[in-house]
């Protein structure tokens, strides 16, 4: 019941440190892209909050990038997914952006002095979560277009 909206109201806290249940499965699909091992420590933190998971990720740079260089580049890389935004370069992601449906905003920040990448994002954890990614991979998987139900 440690997870019950009596126990957790009012409360925020870090839980399954290094030891979530999603933590393989990002180093595999991140290994994958990089085509190499990478290791990461993922830390979920409960907050109470009827909807939404915000994220912050950090990034050891292998070699410096700019903040708009970076910005471009996941540009790029997700033009094709309808579900994906990438914040302008000095805006942040905010959960009342994305609640009630199946986006995921990310805003990405440069630190080149420290040689460290700052990425945040922002789902609905009932629209992008679960739910949501179970209608969108059955579009997927039965060739309808990906945002039927979703929009």
């Amino acid at each position: 019941m440690k997870y019950s909206f009596c126990e957790i109201n009012q409360d925020a806290y870090a839980y399954k440190i290094n030891i979530h249940q999603h933590t393989p499965e990002i180093s595999q699909e991140l290994s994958k892209l990089a085509k190499r091992s990478i290791k990461i420590s993922f830390v979920p933190h409960l907050v109470s909050l009827d909807r939404g998971i915000l994220e912050t990720i950090y990034v050891k740079q292998a070699s410096k990038i700019n903040n708009q260089k970076l910005i471009d580049l996941y540009t790029k890389f997700y033009k094709k997914e309808p579900f994906v935004r990438i914040k302008p370069e000095g805006e942040s992601v905010h959960l009342k952006d994305v609640a009630r449906t199946n986006l995921c905003d990310i805003a990405i920040i440069s630190f080149s002095k420290d040689n460290l990448i700052i990425i945040t994002t922002a789902i609905d954890n009932l629209g992008k979560g679960a739910a949501g990614q179970a209608v969108q991979n059955m579009n997927i998987m039965y060739d309808f277009p990906e945002q039927t139900a979703l929009i």
